[in-house]
């Protein structure tokens, strides 16, 4: 089995991207049984900083046309190949997605349940330290903002497909109920959170 985790990286979202980092680490730890019933390391693998660490979401979709086409002809297209050759066998392979203010994670969530792979999503409160914390799934630019149907299409898609839903604050179930009123699924509580808390008080 391989855990493949997939975060928005330092520069399009620095709080989620760090939670996904605390959840590489964590899963690195991670054992499974083989078929002779013994544990071996699961292997986990981080695709978010091999394949886009340095895109600048806010700067390089800067709205204009040129950027539109770009981001529609080479980056997504490139991106959807990078999935399609990480899948080695669909039984086998989950990716966990980290959704947060990137809208490369969404499109990568949305390519991974084209292909029929096991995916888990997170959704994430605002960054409290932010000036003015807004809810944002996918994106926080002059491109996707305007965008804000295409990005519920695909969120829905995702939800609708994923193997569990995953939130860090209670408080979001509400908000999705009235973004998505037409998904029923059971949303869960990031185990992240548990973790999270129980490093702090030690």
């Amino acid at each position: 089995m391989r855990y493949l985790i997939v975060k928005p990286n330092e520069i399009n979202d620095p709080y989620v991207n760090s939670i996904g980092k605390m959840r590489l680490e964590f899963m690195s730890n991670a054992r499974i049984l083989n078929m002779d019933n013994e544990c071996e390391p699961m292997l986990v693998l981080d695709f978010s900083d091999d394949y886009y660490d340095n895109f600048n979401e806010k700067v390089t979709l800067d709205g204009s046309w040129a950027s539109v086409q770009n981001f529609n002809e080479d980056v997504l297209p490139n991106i959807r190949k990078t999935v399609l050759g990480l899948i080695q066998d669909k039984e086998k392979d989950v990716f966990h997605i980290d959704l947060g203010k990137s809208l490369i994670t969404l499109y990568v969530a949305y390519f991974a349940v084209l292909e029929g792979v096991a995916v888990n999503i997170s959704f994430h409160a605002p960054n409290p330290e932010d000036g003015q914390p807004t809810f944002n799934i996918g994106g926080d630019g002059a491109y996707s903002n305007p965008r804000n149907n295409m990005r519920r299409y695909l969120a829905t898609q995702v939800m609708n497909a994923a193997m569990t839903i995953f939130v860090d604050d209670p408080r979001i179930i509400a908000v999705l109920n009235r973004l998505f009123p037409r998904i029923d699924r059971e949303i869960h509580i990031d185990p992240m959170i548990q973790i999270e808390e129980s490093e702090g008080q030690e």
